[in-house]
């Protein structure tokens, strides 16, 4: 439930990125790998039309707290204190990353209380880098499938908020 109340109108968010950028909905569809239908659904915020479950088509929606430039995702601590219990989204993850077919997405918005939530290192690792294929923030999505550590580097930094970018790609 908080979860929902904090993301607001994702959908609307990821619709408004596409957007801006100048990008069709085949265009995503054809970058990501994931069909038009799910993506309309996407940007409608219609969960009811997302595929049936992550064990039948194993796609992850998660909403992360931070993610590092090496595409490591935390979900459960931040300043030091847990701010989520012990669940299972690296073995989530890690399944949507070995099915066939299957993406293990990444949500976040880019800020949070005025920092950055791509940074150079997560506080707490929930889930490897490795486990991870798409990362969307507001400000685009960042394809990490079949990349080396400084190609994901760079494609994090793009997605990053602007005013942090900097900072991140010389860090």
């Amino acid at each position: 439930m908080v979860a929902q109340r904090a993301s607001g109108d994702f959908g609307g968010s990821l619709r408004a990125a596409r957007e801006r950028r100048g990008l069709s909905l085949r265009q995503i569809a054809n970058a990501t790998k994931i069909s038009m239908i799910t993506l309309e659904a996407l940007e409608r915020n219609d969960i009811a039309r997302l595929p049936g479950g992550i064990f039948t088509r194993a796609f992850v929606r998660s909403y992360a707290l931070e993610v590092g430039l090496d595409g490591a995702v935390n979900v459960e601590v931040l300043g030091g204190r847990p701010v989520a219990g012990i669940g299972g989204h690296g073995d989530f993850c890690a399944a949507a990353a070995r099915s066939d077919g299957g993406l293990s997405i990444i949500a976040l918005t880019a800020t949070r209380r005025g920092r950055s939530t791509i940074v150079p290192t997560v506080e707490h690792v929930s889930t490897p880098g490795d486990h991870v294929h798409l990362v969307v923030t507001e400000h685009g999505v960042a394809d990490l499938r079949d990349t080396d550590a400084e190609e994901r580097r760079r494609r994090l930094v793009a997605i990053a908020a602007p005013e942090f970018r900097a900072g991140l790609a010389d860090g």
